[in-house]
């Protein structure tokens, strides 16, 4: 006895294919969803590691200085630092501790946080009249772009007195957009605060 041999019908091919197609969209779906978490994820942690990295960074030079040295403007912030070329410190005959340079932190209009630095001629143990704040003036010798995608920064100083602490509060928005797909775009926004307690 033969068996009859019978294929699909056009019908059923065309369910077969409608079935199929119905997964592959729900398939890429998922897949497409998974992507832009993982992409939102991955830039959060970014600018959070950026943010995180750029606060400790000028608040560990800060807490090296002394409050009367410290200037403030709406987007710069500038200090003495007694390190020397090699990081080290030194002292005068006195025993007094001698400044080496003067660190810039400036916002730019491009969202960049710069840091110039401008060394003294000589090594002193009296602060020097810093002369203006607008722009690190053209002897800095080191300039470096240590941040990027910043909104807003705010420095804010607060003097309680001669004999007080000075405290020095660094707040910065960082805010990045994400491009999800061809149509759609996400903002990821960070805000990172460090006080530093600084020895007048």
């Amino acid at each position: 006895m033969r068996k009859s041999r019978r294929g699909f019908t056009l019908l059923e091919l065309l369910v077969y294919s409608m079935l199929l197609g119905i997964l592959l969209i729900a398939v890429y779906g998922v897949f497409s969803a998974a992507m832009r978490y993982f992409r939102f994820v991955e830039a959060t942690s970014d600018l959070r590691g950026q943010a995180q990295q750029t606060l400790l960074r000028v608040g560990a030079e800060l807490a090296e200085s002394r409050g009367y040295t410290v200037r403030v403007s709406t987007r710069s912030l500038v200090f003495l630092s007694p390190r020397r070329r090699d990081g080290r410190y030194s002292y005068d005959a006195c025993g007094n501790l001698q400044w080496h340079k003067w660190v810039w932190y400036s916002l730019d209009g491009q969202g960049r946080l710069t840091r110039s630095t401008v060394y003294l001629s000589t090594p002193v143990s009296t602060p020097p009249t810093l002369t203006t704040m607008s722009s690190p003036p053209s002897s800095a010798t080191e300039t470096e772009i240590i941040a990027q995608h910043i909104t807003s920064l705010t420095f804010l100083t607060e003097p309680t007195g001669s004999s007080s602490p000075t405290t020095v509060r660094v707040s910065g928005t960082f805010e990045r957009t994400v491009q999800s797909n061809a149509a759609n775009t996400s903002d990821n926004r960070i805000d990172a605060t460090t006080t530093v307690q600084m020895h007048n």
